[in-house]
């Protein structure tokens, strides 16, 4: 939405929490999409510099019960939620991991 529309990180945040405040709408994983807002306005810790969809996936994933999110994105990789794929580690048996 930013590049598109030229929103700031907080505009984009307040249109996502408008959208959840609707009464004619309704939201899958409605507290996650929040979560996800209030981390994108806040813009504090890991999220300082992420993306809607970014602080989305980290929150879904979180969710999930996954201890991290494999990524292609370098700048997602950045974040404490991700990481890039390596072949040279394995994942430990009984870790959820989301691709």
């Amino acid at each position: 939405m930013n590049r598109v529309y030229g929103l700031s990180r907080a505009e984009i945040a307040r249109a996502v929490e408008a959208v959840l405040q609707a009464d004619t709408l309704s939201v899958q994983n409605e507290q996650e999409v929040f979560v996800a807002s209030v981390a994108l306005k806040q813009g504090k810790g890991s999220f300082s510099d992420a993306s809607f969809s970014q602080a989305l996936i980290a929150a879904l994933s979180t969710w999930a019960g996954c201890e991290k999110t494999l990524t292609f994105d370098r700048k997602a990789a950045q974040l404490a939620e991700f990481e890039l794929p390596s072949g040279k580690e394995r994942k430990p048996v009984g870790k959820r991991t989301s691709f």
